[in-house]
């Protein structure tokens, strides 16, 4: 039977993260042999902070839809009472 524990793996996440490292190889490997470590390290934290700000942006977003949600059925109950 052919399951992934074989291989090293034991579950999905396993394999996800494994295949992100991959894919970033493939996307920063180039600029690794080019311009070398340091410049690797710079756009490597650049993109660490766009994804950071990324997150902050949409929980700032999906908090304030709730909020308001919440407020929105507040009222109705209160006008329904």
């Amino acid at each position: 039977m052919w399951i992934p524990a074989r291989f090293g793996f034991s579950d999905a996440t396993e394999i996800f993260v494994f295949l992100s490292g991959m894919a970033s190889a493939i996307a920063f490997g180039r600029l690794f042999d080019r311009k070398g470590a340091l410049m690797l390290v710079a756009r490597i934290v650049l993109r660490i902070w766009q994804i950071y700000w990324a997150h902050i942006l949409m929980f700032v977003v999906v908090a304030a839809m709730m909020a308001w949600a919440g407020d929105r059925r507040m009222a109705q109950a209160i006008s329904t009472t």
